[in-house]
């Protein structure tokens, strides 16, 4: 047998990157061939998916017992039913054009070199793509050509469940039959009670009590079974299942039972019910086998067919995969009634485990021995205990612990690291005063502003205590600023204004709006009295600004940043002359603020802010004291009916203490807790072993590192630096990073510190034309403060760090004014860049790398100007140097022969004179003149 694994990373709009690799199933973790290629953007394919999915939906109740007149079409059912074929041959077709695509040959060519048509063949599709997965994949025209394959789907990420093995005389099957009005669901009962060799429990319209202990079963399932009514919701990530006619469960509501039965021995999983591609998106994270669902809504018929067909070929020694392929290739008859029936039933893998045999599941060769030592080959019935669910409908008021003493488990009422959400709400408890006074404040301020430490759970008192209290009323539009709070702003209104846009209709009324409320086109009045139009039942408009305090750490642009407070502050300054409660019962809008404290000083910088805070006072949210945090502590679980050991809570409480930045330390200790309950108690026991309180968090985090291979922890340590942002003067701050920030080949890695609840990652998908935008974060700020090897790499690489941030917001003003070069870094500023880049460029972003280059550029440019100036300088300094030195030569010389003409004249007179006095016998002052007339000349000569 071979396992052939294609991973296709991408989308039909962006296209998609292909890696095959094929392995023996003697070692799948062996890797014989490996190639990698692509599949080019086909957005034709996504629109041609969609409009047979469209018409699948009109046509997928064929073969339902309900009556039908009800029904909507555009045409006639003939019309429809020819429409939908014709669209069904072209998708088909299209999707094969798509396959041969030269950009795929390397796959799609060593498939054809390595592979033979007689061998059998498991190949497994890892895609994250919501579409693609859809695709009929079964139809690409390999599997034509080799007819002993099957294809599976899978998740990118994955990993092998230790279980416990509990060897038994007979397969026990969990059959789950749940809402079944409108469908009949009594064929699958009598295939399943028929089984030979098995042990089935039925559970018909099951509570969720009964379920959830079913699950939690000591003696372990080997295959859940559902029949009934189930749904996947609109974005294929999450699915429901009617388990009765009241009662709703979203899989993820059931994620500790079905871990539970999992690590118990659960090999298969068979949802025999409509749309279950988004069940399995939830169940992928807990590892399960094999899980075998329905792509889209199934008639009752297909269903039952696909049943019992697969069950023939699986008892009688098929192997799964290709028990499967029969049965669905055996649906093909129906699609006369019910078109594109085979395309419905696909696997769902664990590429980390085997596919089991039926001999395997019932422990065949174990019978086998029995039935020799016996020697008379009795046959057991394997009908088991059955339970029709009719005298075992469970009430509120019943016992929560089964005959054998094991305990219901249910949702963990502790939000461990995040924030508390409306949902949440009925857990959410230790905070009704300061409830109290926000309800207050809506209906009488106008402007409310939370300043708390971090940590302090100021959006939870929002989310999960005022909003629920004010919602019958009051219509609320809540928003995180971000890096553009003008468009964060938009989104949140379009998505509730106009909910049913197209992908790209939404992305054209997002822009329009942001553009609108940054030219004041509209203003929040604009936008209050919108929204109370449009739902006139409502009487109030809130405006939640949760982390105000992104608009310093995340949003860099300054007159963005300028514009968007006056965005948020003019209606309330427009009415400034009057007192505030007047203003609040005239206008209907208010203003809601969850701001850190260590930021106040920030906001409060802005004078007309200041000004209004003064007018408003702030709402401090103060530490919650000991009896508060003990209501937190165990009334949530109290409501679930869960005990808490004698003296654990004040054990807690004193290790929390009453410091606010410790709520989230609390939350997600109380988490690890809930997960380790025994028999409905928290311990402890379980309390020790996750460290306490102050250490919850920091031994999980040090856990899951010490789990990674070598190259991983460094590459997770560069990613925890470059989502933290280095207070100056205040502390460190979680930062939101791109993905793109955070380099190549990490997304194996990123997905595991998702798993290890380390990071949040956050998908925004911005428009059909435009790729989404993954953005990265850590999963709270107390990570930053309590993991000890964070700190520590903080301090070692504080320098380099604190230089990138201030490079990040250089980088982003040098785009936004268009590369201008006065923007650059220069003098010493380019000088330290210039150091780092020599010294840590592997570290730095293609955008930082850039801006840098571009400053060294431009400095070395103007550095050759300047020299280039100097020399002109100093030539011509040289040439008037040089003609001012000849000008004073002559001058000089020109002084020397008027000096010397003028001594001449002198000395000529002063001869003359004594001349005279000689001859008239003056002798003595002849003589006189004479010496006179000496000295002159000897003065001259001197000089």
């Amino acid at each position: 047998m071979v396992l052939v694994i294609l991973d296709l990373d991408g989308d039909l709009q962006q296209g998609t990157a292909v890696t095959l690799e094929i392995r023996s199933e003697d070692n799948i973790l062996s890797t014989q061939t490996r190639t990698k290629g692509s599949l080019p953007p086909m957005p034709d394919l996504l629109l041609q998916y969609r409009n047979w999915q469209s018409l699948y939906h009109n046509l997928w109740f064929v073969g339902r017992l309900e009556e039908t007149e009800n029904q909507i079409f555009q045409g006639s059912p003939r019309e429809l039913d020819l429409a939908f074929r014709q669209t069904s041959e072209h998708l088909v077709i299209q999707f094969n054009q798509w396959l041969r695509s030269d950009s795929f040959r390397s796959p799609r060519e060593k498939l054809l070199e390595k592979l033979s048509p007689r061998a059998e063949i498991r190949v497994i599709f890892q895609v994250k793509d919501t579409i693609i997965r859809r695709l009929p994949w079964h139809l690409w025209d390999f599997f034509h050509r080799y007819p002993q394959a099957e294809l599976a789907l899978s998740s990118p990420a994955y990993e092998q469940v230790e279980t416990q093995f509990k060897p038994r005389k007979t397969a026990r099957i969990l059959a789950i039959l749940g809402h079944s009005q409108g469908i009949d669901i009594e064929s699958d009962r009598h295939l399943l009670a028929e089984l030979p060799d098995t042990e089935t429990v039925f559970l018909v319209e099951p509570s969720r009590k009964l379920l959830y202990q079913k699950l939690w079963d000591a003696e372990g399932w080997d295959i859940l079974f559902f029949a009934g009514h189930s749904s996947s919701y609109q974005n294929g990530e999450k699915g429901y299942l009617e388990i009765n006619k009241q009662e709703k469960i979203d899989v993820g509501e059931m994620t500790h039972a079905l871990k539970k039965a999992v690590k118990q021995g659960v090999k298969i999983a068979i949802f025999n019910s409509c749309d279950g591609l988004g069940l399995v998106r939830q169940l992928e994270s807990l590892h399960i086998p094999q899980t075998i669902v329905m792509r889209e809504p199934v008639p009752d018929l297909v269903a039952q067919e696909f049943l019992k067909y697969f069950l023939k070929a699986f008892i009688k020694g098929t192997s799964l995969y290709l028990a499967v392929r029969e049965a669905r290739e055996r649906l093909q008859v129906l699609e006369d009634q019910c078109p594109c029936a085979s395309w419905l039933p696909v696997i769902c893998q664990n590429p980390t485990e085997l596919p089991i045999s039926w001999q395997q599941l019932i422990g065949g060769e174990a019978r086998e021995k029995r039935q020799q030592e016996t020697g008379n080959g009795e046959q057991e019935t394997g009908n088991g205990e059955q339970e029709t669910g009719n005298g075992e409908q469970e009430t509120g008021n019943e016992e929560e612990e089964t005959g054998n003493g094991e305990q219901l488990f249910l949702t963990c009422p502790y939000q461990g690291l995040s924030a508390f959400s409306q949902q949440d709400a009925p857990f959410f408890f230790g905070r009704e005063t300061t409830i109290e006074k926000l309800v207050y404040a809506v209906y009488t301020k106008s402007l409310i502003t939370v300043i708390g430490a971090s940590g302090s759970g100021k959006s939870s008192v929002v989310f999960a205590g005022m909003i629920p209290e004010i919602s019958e009323d009051t219509i609320t539009i809540a928003f995180r600023p971000g890096d553009r709070p003008f468009r964060r702003l938009a989104e949140q209104c379009i998505d509730r204004l106009e909910p049913q846009l197209k992908e790209t209709e939404r992305l054209i009324e997002i822009n329009k709006l942001a553009t609108a409320l940054i030219e004041r086109k509209i203003n929040l009045d604009h936008l209050s009295d919108r929204f109370l139009q449009k739902d006139s039942e409502k009487r109030r408009f809130l405006l939640f600004v949760d982390q105000f305090e992104e608009i310093y750490t995340l949003c860099a642009d300054r007159e963005m940043r300028q514009n968007f407070l006056q965005l948020l502050i003019e209606p309330l300054l427009s009415h400034a002359d009057s007192s505030s409660q007047a203003i609040n019962m005239q206008s209907r809008l208010t203003l809601l603020l969850t701001l850190r404290a260590d930021f106040l000083e920030r906001a409060l910088s802005y004078r007309p802010f200041a000004d209004l805070l003064c007018q408003y006072p702030p709402e401090l949210l103060q530490p919650m004291n000991r009896e508060e945090l003990r209501e937190a502590i165990e009334k949530p679980a109290q409501k679930l009916n869960i005990k808490i050991a004698p003296g654990l809570s004040d054990r807690i409480l004193d290790a929390v203490g009453e410091e606010a930045g410790n709520l989230p330390l609390l939350e997600f200790a109380l988490t690890l807790l809930w997960e380790r309950q025994e028999e409905g108690v928290l311990t402890h026991k379980a309390y020790e072993d996750i460290g306490g309180v102050e250490r919850a968090l920091a031994s999980h985090a040090e856990q899951f590192y010490q789990s990674l291979t070598p190259a991983e922890k460094a590459r997770s340590q560069d990613i925890f630096l470059q989502l933290v942002h280095l207070g100056e003067a205040i502390a460190d701050t979680r930062r939101v990073a791109t993905r793109q920030e955070l380099g190549e080949d990490c997304d194996t890695l990123l997905q595991k510190l998702v798993e290890a609840r380390l990071i949040v990652l956050t998908n925004a998908n911005i428009g059909r034309d435009t790729p989404p935008i993954i953005t990265v974060e850590l999963v709270h700020e107390a990570l930053i403060r309590v993991w000890d090897r964070l700190q520590q790499w903080i301090e070692d690489d504080r320098n380099f760090r604190t230089f990138q941030n201030r490079l990040r917001i250089h980088a982003k003003d040098w785009v936004n004014a268009e590369e201008e070069e006065g923007m650059l870094l220069y003098g010493t500023p380019s000088l330290e860049a210039q150091r780092w880049y020599k010294e840590r460029e592997e570290d730095l972003s293609p955008p930082e790398k850039r801006f840098i280059e571009a400053s060294l550029a431009f400095q070395e440019r103007d550095r050759r100007d300047r020299n280039s100036l100097k020399q002109r300088l100093l030539v011509f300094l040289v040439a008037g140097l040089s003609v001012s030195l000849t000008l004073t030569a002559i001058a000089l010389w020109q002084w020397h022969r008027a000096t010397i003409g003028n001594i001449g004249v002198k000395l000529n007179a002063l001869s003359t004179a004594s001349e005279q006095l000689f001859a008239s016998e003056k002798e003595l002052e002849s003589i006189r003149e004479s010496i006179r007339t000496a000295r002159s000349l000897q003065s001259y000569r001197a000089s």
